[in-house]
């Protein structure tokens, strides 16, 4: 089940983003392991406030966490072309995944969620980027049907702003 995250889910939503730093590490990906550790806390403070944070719960328990939102200024000059010049997309941020339940399915559950979410809030298409490094969000990526599409250059982000950027029709 998903559903929009509370104020209550914070530790568990931090307990998924240590725990995907944390892999993130071991994969010997810098994303998110960068001398600003971004994504902060309080970024996800700030998700959960503009209620843009998602999280999926299996057995009563927060096991994944991303963030749903519209516009993203960094979007707007990619080195490569997105599928459609509409500024009507969803944005995808932020996806992390509790280590024990990694490998089941979880951020495609999230990632299936996105489309409706898209779907029922009348845009067009989901957006989203990624890590160089990040192989196994660029398979899944490329698994639900999302097209590459060149990548940005992040304003804020040190030392790598580098991502790749994808895009799905809905």
């Amino acid at each position: 089940m998903i559903r929009l995250a509370l104020m209550d889910d914070f530790d568990s939503i931090i307990t998924c983003l240590n725990d995907a730093k944390e892999f993130l590490k071991s994969q010997g990906s810098s994303q998110w392991n960068g001398p600003k550790g971004s994504p902060s806390e309080e970024t996800f403070k700030n998700d959960i406030s503009k209620r843009q944070c998602y999280v999926c719960i299996r057995n009563g328990i927060v096991c994944g966490v991303a963030t749903f939102m519209g516009y993203e200024k960094e979007y707007d000059k990619p080195l490569g072309e997105w599928l459609t010049k509409e500024m009507n997309y969803t944005t995808i941020h932020r996806i992390a995944v509790k280590k024990e339940y990694r490998s089941q399915g979880v951020a495609t559950e999230l990632m299936h969620f996105a489309e409706e979410f898209t779907k029922n809030t009348g845009r067009k298409s989901i957006r989203i980027d990624t890590h160089p490094e990040n192989l196994i969000m660029q398979t899944m990526l490329k698994t639900l049907g999302y097209s590459y599409c060149g990548y940005v250059i992040y304003s804020y982000i040190y030392p790598e702003p580098k991502r790749l950027i994808y895009e799905k029709m809905i």
